[in-house]
């Protein structure tokens, strides 16, 4: 069987879970809030369950893709996000939705630094930082097309589009295992244990960032990361339908306004990328990094505190679009500082810092958002943003400058025929 190369591969799975990222998302934050009627803090603690496992399971299942397989581990982690995601859609009992919430955890934990250690890997860490931004340009094409199938499926039914996208990241699953290609993991002289290799692994991995100075404020930065987005990433929601108003504009459901807005920031973030790729050559990777996260964090401040709808929401996309522009450069460079044989490892410590962060942060900014005002906790999390900012600006002093091929034509980053 003819494989695509390693870039397409890359590139197409990014793009179709982006598709089921823009059928499951924007459709279930809006049933938690217009269905399931939850108030901020339990919007809350429903992201602590999911970073909660995620946190305790981010560095065994790095070591897992570093030991036993790149691969194996996107396979596991996307079948368990579709179902834990998807089957939400039958149910509006908190529990059960905090139980499906911790499965999802456990999903993300499998995912998050495999597939970007299994294409460091495979295609190399030269021009890494272009690779990174094209998969997360087809992960916003797919997120956009994802969106308007909500809009359409969200007028029948605001379960549906949660079932088809966790279903799709099944079938996500299914394509990262006929897909991917691995060569087989190099093991360590006289072991005989995988579980062994696993642990060793592990123990790598964390005294590989020990070692490297910048390696560890990038973990500190991922903390900071971590602190200021739990609350963001589960009030904003409320934020745009209760006190902006929202859902009560035009006749459109609650959940169409919401696929309408991330296609929105869909449409920002593929221009955005688009403008960033050729320009990131030669760039310090920590001023760069610095500049977007205080910008982030002023925009956030904007749409906390302003009260017209228009310009809440453009504030909204912008602050979003600059977050999304800042994922791939913070992955690449993380990427490029560490040996991939431990690469899934060391990215997974740096997962594990941001969800510790979110356990931390997220229940008091859940709560001042009950006793005060979803304002309120929006424009505390904008606040917890800025020493991010520091930290990556300290992080790039001993930083190289960003390196990516100069030509466009070497990314082989075709789709498969």
């Amino acid at each position: 069987m003819h494989r695509p190369s390693p870039k397409a591969t890359y590139v197409t799975i990014l793009g179709a879970e982006g598709f089921a990222r823009g059928l499951l998302f924007v459709a279930l934050v809006s049933y938690w809030v217009v269905q399931a009627r939850l108030n901020p803090l339990q919007l809350v603690l429903l992201g602590t369950a999911l970073e909660g496992t995620l946190f305790l399971l981010q560095v065994p299942t790095g070591a897992f893709a570093d030991a036993i397989g790149r691969r194996p581990a996107t396979v596991i982690g996307y079948a368990l996000l579709g179902a834990g995601l998807g089957l939400q859609a039958f149910t509006r009992d908190f529990g059960s939705l905090l139980v499906l919430q911790a499965i999802s955890g456990g999903a993300w934990a499998f995912l998050i630094g495999s597939i970007e250690a299994w294409i460091a890997q495979q295609a190399g860490t030269d021009g890494l930082e272009r690779v990174f931004l094209r998969g997360g340009q087809a992960g916003m094409a797919g997120l956009m097309v994802g969106l308007c199938m909500t809009v359409l499926a969200g007028q029948v039914d605001p379960r549906l589009p949660i079932f088809a996208g966790g279903a799709l990241l099944v079938v996500v699953s299914a394509m990262a295992a006929v897909l991917m290609t691995e060569e087989r993991i190099l093991r360590s002289p006289g072991s005989k244990s995988r579980w062994r290799e696993i642990v060793a692994a592990a123990g790598t991995g964390a005294g590989r960032i020990g070692a490297n100075r910048t390696l560890f404020v990038l973990v500190l930065v991922a903390l900071a990361l971590g602190i200021s987005s739990e609350g963001w990433d589960r009030l904003y929601t409320a934020h745009l339908l209760r006190d902006l108003r929202l859902a009560s504009v035009g006749h459109l459901a609650p959940v169409g306004w919401l696929a309408l807005v991330g296609l929105a920031e869909g449409c920002l973030g593929l221009v955005a990328f688009q403008l960033a790729i050729p320009r990131v050559a030669g760039r310090g990777p920590g001023a760069l990094l610095s500049a977007l996260y205080v910008s982030r964090a002023a925009l956030m401040v904007c749409f906390a505190l302003i009260p017209w709808l228009p310009a809440a929401l453009a504030a909204f996309l912008g602050a979003e679009t600059v977050r999304r522009l800042a994922e791939p450069l913070i992955d690449a460079w993380i990427a490029r500082e560490t040996p991939q044989e431990v690469r899934a490892t060391v990215l997974s410590v740096v997962g594990q810092a941001d969800s510790l962060g979110q356990i931390a942060a997220g229940p008091l900014v859940g709560l001042l958002g009950s006793v005060a005002s979803v304002a309120a906790a929006l424009a505390a999390s904008a606040g917890l943003m800025l020493p991010a900012g520091l930290l990556a600006l300290r992080a790039g002093k001993d930083a190289p400058s960003v390196s990516v091929s100069p030509d466009p034509a070497r990314a082989d980053l075709s789709p498969p025929a």
